[in-house]
């Protein structure tokens, strides 16, 4: 198998939240096949990165990266 890059990772990660969360439930509910469900939810993700504010989500996702609550995480679950 061919090695991932963390950009390949951040969109497959993007991809399957919104295919478990959202698109996959409902769905089943309409007895939808999973190749109907997988193009669903590329058109989401898709329609996703037309609404997104990038530059404002870059700040909060450097916000996030620098909290205290992540660092006081990753200090207890790190082992030495």
């Amino acid at each position: 198998m061919e090695e991932i890059d963390n950009e390949e990772k951040y969109k497959l990660t993007l991809f399957m939240l919104i295919r478990n969360n959202r698109i996959l439930p409902a769905g089943k509910m309409l007895k939808k096949t999973d190749c109907e469900i997988n193009k669903m939810t590329y058109l989401t993700m898709q329609e996703l990165f037309k609404m997104i504010d990038f530059k404002r989500a870059k700040e909060m996702y450097k916000e996030g990266e620098k909290s205290e609550w992540r660092n006081r995480y990753y200090r207890t679950t790190k082992k030495s």
